[in-house]
C-alpha cells in the first residue's frame, strides 16, 4: 500500500507519469497498475488525463492529501527504527554479574563491531538495584532476573535456569538432603530476588541453612566455595563454566526451582534503536549460550 500511494504523490509532485517513473525506478506501465490499484480498492476515480498531463479528481485530491502526510510519518517512523542509520549514540544499560560474565561481552562486541561511534555505559547491578534505576530513568534497560517485577516495567525472556547447589572437591561426595542440614552455607544476600527463590528451596527441603558468608557477586561465590568455606545454591548458567572445569562441584539434590533471566525496561518509554540493537545481539548469544 506505501508503494502505491507513493506513486500517486510522485505522480502529482513531478507532474506525469514518466518523471515519476524514472524517479521511483519503475515502469510506465507498473505505476499505472498501482494507480488502478488504488482507484478499485477506495472505489473512485482518482487521475484525469488532460492534454499531456496528468489532473486530480476531488477524490484523488482528498487522498493525495492524506497519503503525503502519512509518507512523511513513515519515513520518520523508517529513520527512527532503522540499525542503518545509528552512527552515534548513548546506551546506559546495567546486567546481574552472571551474565556480565557470559553473554554480555560477546554481544557489546558484536554491537561494537558495527557500530564504532557508540558509547556504552555498562554497571552490574543486582535485580533489586537495577529495578530501582530502571523506574528512576537512569537506565535504559536491564538484564536481570524478571521473575517478580512491579507492575511498571516490562519484560523480555532470555533465558531460563535451575538452581543447583555446589560445593568445593571435599564436598562432592554429598548426595542426600540430610547430609546439606550438616553444612555451612555461603548465599546470595536477602536483598537479592534470586534469593527469595533460593529461601523457598531451603523449606521445601525442611531446614535452615546456617549461613557463614552472604554476596551478591557469583564469581565471589565461587571462589569461597572452592576455597571450602561452605556450599552454595546458585543459578546454573552463572556456574556452568566452573563446573565444567572442576573449580566447584555439582551435588545432586534437586531443587524443583529456577529463575528468568531476561531484559526489563520501563513501560510507556520507548527504547532507542541504538538499545534496539543490542538487545538483539543478547538474543543471539542467549541462544548460543543456553544451546552449549
Amino acid at each position: 500500500m506505501m508503494d502505491r500511494l507513493k506513486s500517486l504523490v510522485k505522480i502529482v509532485d513531478l507532474g506525469g507519469v514518466s518523471r515519476a517513473a524514472k524517479s521511483l525506478h519503475l515502469t510506465q506501465p507498473a505505476l499505472t497498475q498501482h494507480i488502478r490499484f488504488l482507484e478499485k480498492r477506495f472505489g473512485k476515480t482518482l487521475l484525469r488525463r488532460k492534454g499531456n498531463n496528468m489532473e486530480l479528481s476531488p477524490e484523488g485530491e482528498h487522498l493525495y492529501g492524506l497519503a503525503k502526510n502519512l509518507l512523511v510519518q513513515y519515513e520518520k517512523l523508517e529513520k527512527a527504527f532503522s540499525f542503518e542509520n545509528i552512527t552515534q549514540g548513548k546506551l546506559k544499560f546495567s546486567s546481574v554479574d552472571s551474565t556480565m560474565e557470559s553473554i554480555v561481552p560477546k554481544a557489546l562486541k558484536k554491537l561494537l563491531a558495527k557500530r564504532r561511534n557508540i558509547k556504552v555505559h555498562p554497571s552490574i547491578y543486582a535485580t533489586s538495584v537495577a529495578v530501582q534505576h530502571l523506574l528512576a530513568e537512569k537506565i535504559d534497560f536491564a538484564i536481570c532476573t524478571i521473575d517478580h517485577l512491579p507492575p511498571e516495567l516490562s519484560a523480555e525472556t532470555l533465558f531460563k535456569e535451575s538452581l543447583v547447589f555446589i560445593g568445593s572437591k571435599e564436598h562432592a561426595a554429598i548426595q542426600r538432603k540430610a547430609e546439606l542440614k550438616k553444612e555451612k552455607f555461603i548465599l546470595f544476600p536477602r536483598s537479592s530476588l534470586t534469593r527469595f527463590q533460593i529461601d523457598n528451596v531451603f523449606r521445601h527441603l525442611g531446614f535452615t541453612p546456617k549461613i557463614v558468608f552472604e554476596n551478591i557477586k557469583v564469581s565471589a561465590i565461587v571462589s569461597l566455595v572452592e576455597a571450602g568455606l561452605g556450599l552454595s545454591i546458585v543459578p546454573y548458567h552463572s556456574v556452568q563454566a566452573d563446573l565444567q572445569n572442576g573449580r566447584v562441584y555439582p551435588i545432586p539434590v534437586a531443587t524443583k526451582a529456577g529463575r528468568t533471566v531476561g531484559i526489563a525496561y520501563k513501560k510507556g518509554k520507548p527504547l532507542s534503536p541504538l538499545a534496539l540493537e543490542f538487545i538483539h545481539c543478547l538474543r543471539e548469544e542467549s541462544q548460543k549460550f543456553i544451546s552449549n
